[in-house]
C-alpha cells in the first residue's frame, strides 16, 4: 500500500487552510493557547481583525525515503533513479541526457 493519498489529502488541507489560535482555560482554570487548522468554509477563515487566524506555508524536510513515500513509490529509493525511469543497473551505465524522466502521471 501507499501513504500517497493520505499525505496528499492532509497536505492539501494544510496548504489551503489557515491556523486559528484561541485562548482557552484548561481543567485547572489556567489560560493556554489552542490551535486548530480551519478550512476555507470555516466562519473565521477571512477574519482579519486580529492575528488569531493566520495563513500556513508548509515545508517538508526528509530524505530520499520520505521523497519516495510522498511520490507513492515506496522502496524505490534504493533501486530506481529518483529523476528518471531507469533502475540502478541501467542508470549507472547511461550517459546524462539519455534518461526517460519521471512525470507526475507516473
Amino acid at each position: 500500500g501507499t501513504i500517497h493519498k493520505v499525505l496528499q489529502e492532509g497536505i492539501n488541507r494544510i496548504e489551503h487552510g489557515k491556523l486559528k489560535f484561541v485562548r482557552v482555560a484548561d481543567e485547572n482554570g489556567a489560560s493556554r493557547w489552542s490551535c486548530e487548522l480551519i478550512d476555507p468554509d470555516h466562519q473565521d477563515f477571512e477574519k482579519t481583525v486580529d492575528e488569531s487566524v493566520i495563513g500556513v506555508t508548509p515545508y517538508f524536510i526528509g530524505d530520499l525515503k520520505l521523497l519516495a513515500m510522498l511520490l507513492g513509490k515506496e522502496d524505490f529509493e534504493t533501486f530506481w533513479c529518483i529523476l528518471c525511469r531507469y533502475c540502478m543497473h541501467d542508470w549507472q551505465e547511461k550517459s546524462p541526457g539519455e534518461e526517460k524522466l519521471w512525470t507526475l502521471a507516473d
